[in-house]
């Protein structure tokens, strides 16, 4: 059935999974395997819905370079083993920054490569921290490095270093409580990163920009061109680059905000700015989107 050329892969799966159910001794990796050397990717990846075993899903997945759908399946099975399995494929894959971002979606893979890079890379740790703004975690890691030093300048200058970061953090601390009292929501378990872009979500424009400038938030995280002019931040102001979706399609920006959606590569971005989409007015920037969620979704 697999062959069959005249039915969708839907229906075909469907055929399949109808006629064998859950049958003693089948496999429906082995059926998808089959039909991916069919070249049917499509309905191989129905057909491994059918599979229980996530451990016999997520292989064929990787072989097919459906590597964030694999990550999602290991992910779900709470297998750390298979996690650890996609993250460390995925790292060999990917480009440094696609892999990052990738694990910023992923929160229990990306816990468990820290757990990893604690042992295994050190200074890949260390860029994680970076990422986050986690200033706290910053001071411990130049702390831990300080006793690797042999000589007394580089362990005083690795403590100086901790030092300052943990100054950083005192401050973060004290800026996000301060929030947290004024608006009444949870920030201090927050990253300064996810602050900034939280206030921009809630519409705290100012206070955002505040803290933006206030911290030196790398420019490298942030964009200006998009909020030039309208609501929300002035011209020449800079915004976090994770948040751009979010503040443009509220503006009704939305060929910008599915250009952004589509060069960071985030179907949750790309299926906020569908969901604003108006069939009469929107049609080509949906139709653009879909493609490129298509797109994404395979690999």
């Amino acid at each position: 059935q697999v062959q069959q050329k005249d039915k969708s892969d839907e229906e075909v799966a469907q055929a399949i999974n109808h006629k064998l159910g859950d049958t003693p001794g089948i496999s429906y990796s082995e059926i998808a395997t089959r039909a991916y050397d069919c070249g049917r990717a499509e309905l191989a990846i129905k057909l491994l819905e059918y599979e229980p075993r996530s451990g016999e899903q997520v292989p064929l997945l990787l072989k097919m370079k459906r590597s964030k759908l694999a990550l999602g399946k290991a992910i779900e099975s709470g297998d750390t083993d298979l996690v650890y399995t996609v993250v460390l494929h995925l790292k060999n894959e990917l480009n440094r920054g696609t892999f990052f971002m990738t694990l910023q979606n992923q929160p229990v893979a990306l816990s468990l490569y820290r757990q990893f890079c604690r042992h295994q890379e050190r200074d890949t740790l260390k860029d994680l921290y970076n990422q986050d703004d986690n200033h706290q975690e910053l001071g411990n890691f130049h702390i831990h490095s300080s006793y690797s030093e042999k000589r007394i300048e580089g362990r005083v200058g690795a403590l100086q270093n901790a030092l300052d970061e943990f100054n950083k953090a005192r401050n973060d601390f004290a800026a996000k409580r301060h929030l947290q009292e004024h608006f009444d929501k949870p920030y201090l378990d927050l990253s300064l990163h996810d602050t900034v872009s939280t206030l921009i979500l809630d519409g705290h424009h100012k206070r955002a920009e505040q803290l933006y400038r206030e911290f030196r938030i790398p420019d490298k995280r942030c964009v200006s061109p998009w909020l030039g002019g309208g609501s929300g931040w002035g011209g020449g102001a800079a915004c976090p680059v994770p948040q751009r979706v979010p503040v443009l399609v509220p503006r009704r920006d939305l060929e910008q905000a599915a250009e952004a959606a589509m060069e960071r590569r985030s179907e949750a971005e790309m299926n906020l700015v569908l969901s604003r989409c108006s069939p009469s007015t929107d049609g080509a920037v949906a139709e653009k989107l879909t493609r490129a969620r298509a797109q994404l979704i395979k690999k």
